[in-house]
């Protein structure tokens, strides 16, 4: 194995273009807070916390990938990374080094911030390991990333509605895009025992637990969008409403694979669309 395909097998693996979107939440999440001022600079500090977090998802998504070799395999082969691009034993220690490398960053910033790195990595290994195999393992992964923007409050010692709303919105999306990449993905998962919300509940039980995340989702937006008395943000979001109803129509179409997988890009427009939207608070 050459080191151009490791290297390509590490980028792949580690999810690159999803790691950009990790680090620029924070950083405008930072922005957004010292726009309502509430922290008088955002300093060197967030590029610490910036880098260490995406260091923790990049370590997630290998050891994801370690564990799911085989059901990647039924579901999407030619998109195998681990074993294939990258060897298994590279995964590992991949993994093993993104992880620390963030628990020693954070340590510089804080012990606190350390210690989080470090929960999250062992939550990321065990969901990876364990937890994604049962129902509610998808709700972990919609809690770290809420957990993600938190973060940067927790940085700098403030409590922010905003950003609390902006967590909650973000977590409500990537559980929506977790429970679609499910139906996409159960003809693996089940002939490897996951008991996946698909699973258990079936294609029609999954539509109707995204359509209810949904909806909360769009009340609590709603709520926050009438609280900003902001006309500019009222705006930006009412232009989203015709994606939101293309969304409903896919979902209630949705009978296989690339229909489930047109839903996955709508959710991952949505989240673009609401990191945008921290501009306009």
């Amino acid at each position: 194995m050459s080191v151009f395909n490791m290297i390509q097998g590490a980028m792949l693996a580690t999810r690159i273009p999803n790691l950009i979107i990790i680090g620029l939440a924070q950083l405008l999440s930072a922005d957004m807070l010292f726009r309502l001022g509430l922290i008088e600079s955002i300093g060197l500090s967030l590029g610490l916390l910036s880098i260490s977090t995406m260091m923790v998802a990049a370590g997630g998504y290998v050891i994801n990938d370690y564990y799911d070799a085989k059901i990647d395999m039924l579901n999407r082969p030619k998109k195998v990374v681990v074993g294939r691009t990258l060897s298994r034993r590279k995964a590992l220690a991949l993994h093993t080094t993104l992880s620390v490398l963030a628990i020693l960053i954070g340590l510089i910033v804080s012990w606190k911030l350390a210690l989080i790195h470090f929960l999250a990595v062992t939550l990321l290994w065990y969901y990876s390991n364990h937890l994604r195999r049962y129902f509610i393992g998808k709700l972990a992964v919609a809690i770290l990333t809420a957990g993600s923007i938190l973060l940067v409050g927790f940085l700098y010692g403030v409590d922010s509605y905003e950003l609390m709303a902006f967590a909650a919105f973000g977590s409500a999306i990537v559980w929506i895009r977790e429970l679609v990449k499910d139906m996409e993905s159960v003809r693996g998962e089940t002939a490897y025992g996951v008991q996946s919300v698909t699973k258990v509940w079936g294609i029609q039980g999954t539509k109707v637990m995204i359509g209810t995340i949904a909806i909360a989702g769009i009340s609590l937006l709603t709520y926050f969008i009438l609280a900003m008395n902001s006309q500019l943000t009222l705006y930006y979001y009412l232009s989203l409403i015709p994606i939101l109803i293309i969304f409903f129509y896919f979902l209630i179409k949705a009978d296989r694979p690339e229909r489930f997988r047109r839903l996955r890009y709508l959710t991952n427009l949505f989240i673009l669309a609401g990191l945008v939207s921290m501009l306009f608070v």
